[in-house]
């Protein structure tokens, strides 16, 4: 929100020397038009002279951009008909408060007068927007922190009532269970430290068990969830030491004891959309990565694949009887603005929203602390890469082929995976 103090009224004159003396030179009739006008006049296309090439009075021009006004705003609703009318009238007074900061002012109920009855300035006024458009969005994110994990506490809570549906899915996710297996074991080592974000009920504590690592550190918003993993570890007995805590792993700053960067390993599997619940997030994101991870250490995740999404939406093919994507959100013609959607699969998740995952802007903002691509391959190449060099792994889970509403719900996702420093992997 910063830009709104570098916030430009339409209704403005260059101060550049060249425009203020070309200005001073104008005709005795063109002197008696305000500055302001004849350039919103200029910015709008609108001619300065008649039919009769003469110039037009202000009033005139006034008329016709009051016509064709359309101001840069940082609200989405329109302009009143009071500002129009106090934009054509007041024209000494908009040079101190311009119309959509006023208007956006207005929205928000903010006072434009101080305690003594002055008018605010502008610098006040998008102070004041600024703040209060910060305290709302950090109101909105712990309501959608809480709506997460109130949604997963619940499938932990009544993972019974699922039991039917899940038996749908049970091919799906051995499947997806193999495919995480054969990416640790590319990556995860011998007594390898690792942070699991976004760690759930511990699905992969298994792998990490018979990958032999030293110590595990489980992060998830669910409580429920932890309390399952803890449960888990009790029924495994790892050899690992196992540590849990609750926490919003791409909201909030994870700052363990001990040194930084004493992980070998940073996973996050089926999770990391949240961290692009918006650019305060992803910074978080960052943060805690480069924070934890060891120079020459991984970070792992498994995302859903933003151009496949897009292109079923615009299809009207994202679905099946096992998973639907729905309510794209804003409902918008521009792609680029497309921000977030509801998810549902069969007896696991149930119209939860995720955020379209920008893998330019995450791998820029990871290159700018030395942590590099190593690899990003679609989950479908995966499968067929593993089940050739783990074809026994692939029996022993006793998975099936994927059939073909399978196979497109495999086809969602994809593995990217970075390294800390310009060390490339042998």
């Amino acid at each position: 929100m910063n830009s709104l103090k570098r916030f430009n009224s339409p209704v403005r004159i260059s101060s550049s020397s060249q425009i203020l003396k070309s200005f001073s030179n104008k005709s005795d009739c063109m002197k008696h038009l305000k500055p302001p006008v004849v350039e919103e006049a200029k910015r709008l296309g609108i001619l300065l002279k008649d039919d009769c090439r003469k110039n037009k009075t202000k009033d005139k021009l006034c008329d016709e951009i009051k016509e064709k006004y359309s101001p840069v705003r940082i609200s989405s609703r329109k302009c009143s008909p009071q500002i129009l009318k106090s934009f054509s009238n007041k024209p000494d007074c908009l040079k101190n408060l311009k119309p959509p900061v006023v208007e956006e002012a207005k929205r928000l109920g903010i006072s434009l007068k101080d305690d003594c009855g002055k008018n605010k300035t502008k610098d006040q006024l998008c102070d004041e927007i600024e703040n209060k458009i910060d305290k709302d969005e950090d109101v909105f994110k712990k309501i959608n922190r809480k709506h997460i994990a109130d949604h997963y506490d619940k499938i932990v809570l009544n993972q019974d009532l699922y039991t039917v549906e899940k038996d749908r899915t049970k091919n799906l996710r051995r499947i997806n269970n193999f495919i995480k297996a054969g990416i640790l074991m590319n990556y995860v080592n011998k007594n390898n430290v690792v942070l699991d974000l976004g760690c759930g009920k511990g699905g992969d504590l298994r792998k990490y068990k018979s990958l032999k690592i030293k110590k595990y550190v489980g992060v998830d918003v669910s409580e429920k969830s932890i309390q399952e993993a803890i449960s888990r570890v009790r029924y495994l007995k790892p050899s690992f030491v196992a540590q849990f805590c609750v926490n919003d792993a791409y909201n909030d700053k994870l700052l363990f004891s001990g040194a930084p960067n004493q992980f070998d390993v940073i996973t996050s599997q089926f999770s990391f959309h949240y961290a692009f619940f918006d650019e305060t997030s992803l910074e978080t994101s960052v943060f805690n990565i480069n924070t934890n991870l060891k120079p020459g250490g991984f970070f792992i995740i498994t995302v859903p694949r933003k151009n496949v999404i897009i292109n079923r939406v615009l299809k009207h093919r994202a679905h099946n009887s096992l998973y639907s994507i729905t309510d794209v959100n804003p409902k918008s013609n521009d792609i680029d603005s497309w921000k977030n959607y509801n998810f549902s699969l069969c007896g696991s998740i149930n119209k939860c929203t995720e955020y379209f995952v920008n893998f330019l802007k995450l791998k820029e903002m990871l290159e700018k602390e030395k942590i590099y691509l190593e690899e990003r391959t679609p989950f479908v190449c995966l499968l067929k890469k593993y089940i050739r060099k783990h074809e026994n792994l692939f029996t022993q889970m006793k998975i099936n082929n994927p059939n073909a509403e399978e196979k497109e719900i495999i086809g969602l996702y994809e593995v990217i995976v970075f390294r800390k420093s310009n060390f490339k992997r042998s």
